[in-house]
């Protein structure tokens, strides 16, 4: 649990038994300005108030000294920073005649001994790790963690094939006595365990055949969707576009198509069963920092590194909450305002090597929570939220019952995308606008209550899933879900020119675009076109969109949220299951072309493994790529140089070497899990020399 940290003014102390560190006060001279600041962490009177600070009293802070995490509070006013970049607007000369009082909003934390500190936004309520130690981040059975409190299931629920308790008593009495023989002791057991039960009713169990209760109880199978969890089951509304007429046909220009089989449960429902009965929601960061760091014995001219090692210590985690701040509170309401970073991931998975099962999970974390802590079990971080349903599999006779003839893989391909955005739809209700416009109460495992706001930072998925949620065609012209940058520049990779492009064609959820999708719809849906017919592909072809209409776009656009932000690399899917995956069998390819036993030399090259988590046992024959995990495509990588060296002539070998180092050096740079400006740079670098391989 955090250690709160006491409100502090002017005209009242916080003396602690710990640590004391006076702060002194600003000098009496008043910041003189001429403008009217709106910068982040900055709050100004207006320009034409003559205003002058008071002299204001000494602070007493407590300091709580740890070795590795942040040491401390300290008030940083206008005047006093540790080396980190202000952001605080300079003096203007020209008008030194106008007084004003700024208030400087920002909290240092005291840096530790590797010479990180935090700058707040204002003074935080918590900070959940100032009293972490080293076995907090310990995994064992050591470590016990409170698991998230569920709601019980109801009765008929747990009875399941069972009408009723008295029957289910019987029926377990009458199974587990079926030896043919009633003895004193069985007759007592049955009395004890059945007659005598409170809840039994022997009107319940006068007229139910045991026999045909048995058989329902073998063919039984408990569904994993609870309604005392939320779940619930709809249908989808889809509208099937069935094209122009041919001959003496007539159909209507669409028809309404229902998908059952959508699991769902209310995101806001979730959100606030987790925030108010699991404790490990008390370990949340609610209030987003800056983290800097100077390495001790640095001399005083090398500036201080910005730290970045998660979402909230981000840019854009750190802008949502500063525009919160800044915004009008809720009528009436004066409680504290946080934020809470949704992140939403989805992958569609074949169930079994054979057969068509089916399954398409849609999840949630949070990015207040520590990477450390969502990426263990024992923390029940991740919420199932839906399961998408696919298009029935009676989807083509649908098509030609309605209009004579079947679909086309176009047809396809949109009703898939049509139905991906409506479950959407019906997952961001008008509950979840409106949290994420003014927020819900909530009281948190502590006591506390506040006001929580929801923001979707990310949303993780394959490439092909990745093109329907930002609803653009699947490697089309301009292939890239953020940018607007076309096939032929895909070769300009890391290059400064490539940067810029990718900043200047950035996609934006603007009304420009959203005029194009609705006149494409209105030629398909009203005047008849093809999904793929020339009138549509003149509207969409040139930025690769499609003819649906975003769900993302639909409930949330209004309020400022552009969809094509939250949508992030994902490196398993994009790299080590996509690029490398493709590098590494076409280097297969290579020596099986050139013959002899390169391939068995391959295979013969063992390398031990390093650690439980680290480089991990390889099956037998590398080569066969055989059963192979994202994991184990990484550790191939990684031990790829050694393996491959001398099975090709030169000088094709020096260049395949070549180009396996610069792959496991840009992969080890982007997997940091702690990034600075330097890192970053390197990573850059490394991505521009990836490029020219």
């Amino acid at each position: 649990m955090g250690k709160r940290i006491a409100d502090h003014t002017p005209d009242s102390d916080f003396i602690a038994n710990k640590d004391i560190v006076d702060v002194a006060a600003p000098p009496r001279e008043p910041i003189t300005t001429g403008q009217n600041h709106t910068s982040p962490g900055n709050i100004s009177f207006a320009p034409d108030q003559s205003l002058v600070a008071p002299r204001a009293r000494c602070i007493r802070l407590r300091v709580a000294p740890h070795d590795v995490l942040p040491e401390g509070v300290l008030v940083h006013l206008a005047s006093t920073t540790p080396a980190s970049p202000s952001r605080s607007p300079s003096p203007d000369p020209a008008h030194q005649q106008r007084r004003c009082i700024q208030i400087v909003r920002q909290w240092i934390t005291k840096p530790n001994k590797f010479g990180v500190w935090r700058e707040y936004y204002s003074q935080p309520s918590v900070i959940p790790d100032l009293d972490r130690s080293l076995q907090t981040f310990q995994t064992g059975r050591s470590l016990v963690m409170q698991p998230l409190s569920l709601q019980p299931p109801t009765l008929q629920e747990a009875l399941g094939p069972f009408p009723n308790y008295s029957t289910y008593l019987h029926a377990r009495w009458l199974w587990q006595n079926e030896s043919g023989t009633i003895s004193a002791a069985t007759n007592q057991n049955f009395i004890n365990t059945v007659l005598r039960d409170k809840e039994f009713k022997p009107e319940d169990v006068v007229d139910i055949c045991f026999t045909t209760l048995r058989s329902k109880v073998a063919e039984f199978q408990p569904s994993p969707f609870l309604e005392s969890d939320g779940w619930k089951e709809s249908e989808v509304q889809i509208k099937v576009p069935l094209g122009p007429q041919k001959g003496d046909q007539i159909f209507p220009s669409s028809a309404k198509l229902g998908v059952p089989g959508l699991h769902h449960r209310s995101i806001v429902d979730v959100i606030k069963r987790v925030l108010s009965t699991d404790r490990n929601v008390l370990q949340y960061h609610f209030h987003p920092f800056r983290q800097y760091a100077v390495p001790p014995g640095s001399p005083p001219s090398i500036p201080p590194q910005r730290v970045v090692d998660d979402i909230y210590n981000s840019d854009a985690m750190i802008k949502e909450y500063e525009n919160l701040q800044r915004s009008p509170r809720e009528p009436g309401c004066n409680f504290e305002r946080v934020i809470l970073a949704l992140q939403f991931w989805s992958d569609a998975t074949q169930l079994a090597n054979f057969g068509s099962a089916k399954l398409w999970p849609v999840y949630m974390y949070f990015g207040n929570q520590p990477k450390w802590a969502r990426s263990r079990s024992d923390m029940h971080s991740c919420h199932d939220i839906a399961h998408i349903p696919s298009l029935p599999e009676s989807f083509q006779d649908f098509v030609c019952e309605q209009r004579g003839y079947p679909a086309d893989a176009r047809l396809k391909t949109h009703c898939r995308h049509e139905l991906f955005h409506q479950v959407w739809c019906i997952l961001l209700d008008k509950k979840f606008v409106k949290a994420y416009k003014h927020g819900i109460l909530v009281v948190f495992p502590d006591g506390s209550l506040r006001r929580v706001y929801l923001r979707i930072v990310t949303y993780s998925a394959d490439y092909p899933e990745k093109v329907i949620i930002a609803t653009i065609r699947n490697l089309g012209t301009c292939l890239c879900p953020r940018c607007l940058v076309k096939w032929h520049e895909i070769r300009k990779l890391g290059l400064k020119a490539d940067g810029k492009l990718r900043q200047l064609t950035r996609r934006v959820d603007d009304e420009k675009r959203r005029l194009l999708v609705k006149k494409a719809r209105k030629f398909i849906y009203k005047d008849r076109k093809r999904v793929g017919s020339t009138w549509v592909e003149a509207l969409l072809g040139s930025t690769s969109l499609v003819p649906t209409k975003n769900a993302f776009s639909t409930r949330l656009h209004e309020l400022g949220f552009d969809y094509f932000q939250m949508l992030c690399s994902d490196f398993m899917h994009e790299v080590e299951l996509g690029e490398w995956k493709g590098i590494l069998i076409h280097l297969i390819r290579m020596l099986h072309a050139l013959g002899g036993d390169s391939i068995s030399k391959l295979d013969e090259r063992k390398i031990p493994p390093f650690g439980r988590d680290t480089i991990r046992k390889f099956i037998y024959n590398v080569s066969e790529l055989k059963q192979l995990a994202a994991r184990d495509f990484e550790d191939i990588l990684q031990c790829a140089i050694p393996a491959f060296e001398g099975l090709f002539p030169e000088p094709i070998d020096c260049k395949i070497q070549e180009l396996l180092f610069v792959l496991a050096d840009w992969h080890s740079l982007a997997k940091l899990r702690l990034h600075t400006d330097s890192t970053l740079g390197q990573l850059e670098a490394a991505t521009r020399v990836l490029g020219q391989e």
